[in-house]
């Protein structure tokens, strides 16, 4: 890849990403990240990212686009009848998703105890959020759902499949237990549904890792073998079947296997980690959940490492000596 090339790769990046989280990130910013990766490593690692990002990067104007566009799943067209859902334990997602609904149509009450309630969110990842939050408002409202039927809605700008199949068998069971009568209605946008479940990695939305980059690949294969121990098998996909988030990429097996290498040299670097700290992200099995979404408001912990991980300052620790793309809010931040 020539200077040229470099540099028309990282200005289309830096136009894309420039509102992140008002950091206004500019062209220096994404030549110092890419710097960190292996000189014929860039180019691929540019064209793979900027086709995720013209595509699954989502600005401030689609999540206005989406709070209009929840209404229409709704069975009536009374204020009255619904109420929003204040009660994430962690991130500000819904407080902000739930202020711009406001702001869109009309003065909806929050908290209060309606037949209807929303449950605005982003997307649904793993689902063990929207599970918690469920959860707890069973617990602190022991009424709720008891002498009244209600209707939840789980309103999301997307979903991956996996995250949703397993959120909705853990919610009827927690109904169930708790004997609730509640519906859960689940909205989302159509064209922002993306396949992961572990049977279908061969039309997966996420990044994963190929069998044959497994196979050709030693140090990956004996790092994520050793993360398997008294575990499931690791599941590989044979072919590249994706139809939103890889679909026309023509290089995605090296794509994966760069940023796979480079995470797992992130954490090798950390003496202590959490178990789910993985190359491609926090997820419950190897390489990680692989995430292909980001938001202006964040990135999520469960993409890659590469996009996310370390500090923007000069630091001393060594498992923080990582210069992220987009820096991550933390939920303590």
């Amino acid at each position: 890849m020539d200077q040229e090339t470099k540099l028309q790769l990282c200005t289309a990046i830096a136009d894309i990403i420039r509102d992140y989280r008002n950091l206004n990130l500019d062209v220096a910013h994404v030549e110092k990240w890419i710097n960190q990766f292996n000189i014929d490593e860039q180019e691929i690692v540019l064209r793979g990212s900027l086709h995720l990002f013209e595509r699954l990067y989502f600005p401030e104007s689609v999540f206005d686009e989406f709070v209009c566009s929840v209404k229409e799943f709704f069975t009536s067209n009374s204020i009255e009848d619904y109420s929003l859902l204040d009660c994430q334990k962690n991130g500000s997602s819904q407080k902000k998703l739930n202020s711009k609904f406001i702001y869109k149509n009309g003065n909806y009450e929050i908290n209060e105890d309606k037949r209807n309630i929303v449950y605005l969110d982003d997307f649904i990842f793993t689902g063990n959020r929207i599970e918690n939050d469920i959860k707890n408002l069973f617990q602190c409202n022991e009424l709720f759902g008891v002498t009244d039927k209600h209707t939840i809605y789980i309103a999301t700008l997307g979903y991956f499949s996996y995250g949703k199949y397993k959120l909705e068998e853990s919610l009827r069971e927690i109904a169930r237990e708790m004997n609730r009568n509640v519906l859960f209605s689940y909205c989302s946008c159509p064209k922002y549904r993306f396949v992961n479940h572990p049977n279908k990695l061969n039309e997966a939305d996420v990044f994963c890792i190929s069998s044959a980059i497994l196979e050709n690949n030693q140090d990956i294969k004996e790092f994520l073998e050793d993360d398997l121990i008294g575990r499931q098998d690791l599941r590989t996909r044979d072919d590249n079947n994706s139809q939103i988030a890889f679909n026309g990429f023509p290089w995605r097996d090296d794509f994966e296997r760069i940023l796979i290498k480079h995470g797992i040299e992130i954490i090798q670097r950390c003496q202590q980690h959490s178990q789910c700290l993985k190359p491609l992200g926090y997820g419950s099995f190897p390489p990680g959940f692989g995430a292909t979404v980001f938001t202006y408001r964040n990135c999520p912990n469960n993409a890659p490492l590469v996009y996310w991980w370390g500090s923007l300052e000069e630091t001393d620790n060594p498992a923080m000596q990582w210069y992220p793309l987009l820096p991550r809010q933390t939920y303590e931040s």
